[in-house]
């Protein structure tokens, strides 16, 4: 029968099989699909939407923004291992880094009755957030934002204190035009890295800013560069808040013929494993998602099972100085 299913919800046999047995990691969007299709083939009703609500304790539910790159990679790999090494699965739910659809993804979860959520989120304010903590039937842990009134369901890194140090590093190699590539205004993420690039640039009496926001991608690293040289030639240093943006302004100072580090010096965020084969070898600062996605997860099962718990501390990023940026030289 698993091969009629296979035809019909046009998955292969390893993703029903998963389905079926609830092998991690499960998304919804497969669950979805699947579990009509063998509802239509059997002509019986199908017994794995009610495993998953009758059996609520063996699911952990996760909303992220996005399922491609290093980063959500690692952050899917350590959660899993650490939900499975509890005796759980885990159900996943792409947020599509978008507000509205991060809460149908939340409620989605909560249909199906896990134990608790964790939500990876740039989308939705701090505010709504503590809404949404205290008015849920189940625990709600969130990544990548702190909540003040909620300290024990938020797990964040310090993006303001890393943003600040890329700029200070930048400053300590004389550079004095620094540029931003920001990432999108209505994110909370890049709105507190942005807010690191202008404190450090007052605190050591620079006037001159320039940002131009883009949205994570290559592309719009891309553009933002373009535009900034083309406007202001006398920048020589240029953060970019992510490091496919950096990717992106690679191409675009190389087309300009501002060859990097000796013309500008880059600075990316998030440390993907690429960077360290780029030419120029591309700096960025290094986050430990790893140990996030770890306490995140551990965090929900101790809240799912009533375990008192503790607020969790920021977690610090580390700035990983490569052959992208150097001393400013003073254009002959």
């Amino acid at each position: 029968m698993i091969n009629d299913v296979c035809g019909t919800a046009h998955e292969s046999n390893t993703t029903i099989s998963r389905s079926i047995n609830k092998s991690p990691p499960i998304t919804l969007k497969t669950v979805s699909t699947v579990h009509p299709t063998i509802f239509d083939l059997s002509q019986a009703p199908s017994h794995l939407p009610q495993t998953i609500t009758a059996n609520a304790s063996n699911c952990i539910g996760l909303i992220i923004s996005h399922f491609h790159g290093e980063y959500f990679n690692t952050l899917i790999e350590v959660a899993t291992s650490t939900v499975e090494a509890a005796g759980k699965k885990l159900l996943i739910v792409n947020g599509g880094n978008n507000a509205e659809q991060e809460e149908e993804a939340i409620n989605q979860l909560v249909s199906c009755n896990v134990d608790a959520i964790t939500l990876y989120t740039r989308s939705i304010a701090s505010r709504r957030i503590a809404t949404l903590i205290d008015s849920l039937p189940v625990p709600l842990i969130v990544m990548n934002q702190k909540v003040a009134s909620h300290p024990n369901h938020t797990i964040a890194f310090d993006h303001y204190q890393a943003a600040y140090g890329v700029v200070e590093k930048l400053i300590q190699l004389k550079h004095t035009n620094i540029a931003c590539i920001a990432g999108p205004e209505k994110s909370s993420t890049a709105s507190t890295r942005l807010k690191g690039y202008h404190q450090a640039l007052i605190d050591h009496g620079i006037k001159n800013s320039f940002v131009v926001h883009g949205n994570f991608s290559i592309g719009s690293g891309y553009d933002a560069t373009s535009q900034l040289l083309i406007e202001n030639p006398s920048i020589s240093a240029i953060f970019a808040c992510n490091d496919s943006m950096a990717r992106g302004a690679m191409r675009a100072l190389a087309e300009l013929h501002r060859p990097i580090p000796s013309s500008v010096s880059l600075y990316g965020f998030n440390d993907d494993p690429a960077n360290e084969f780029s030419i120029p070898r591309l700096s960025s600062v290094a986050l430990p998602i790893d140990t996030m996605a770890k306490q995140t997860m551990q965090q929900a099962l101790n809240l799912a099972n009533r375990v008192k718990t503790a607020p969790m501390p920021l977690l610090q990023g580390k700035l990983m100085d490569r052959e992208s940026i150097d001393q400013y030289k003073k254009a002959i």
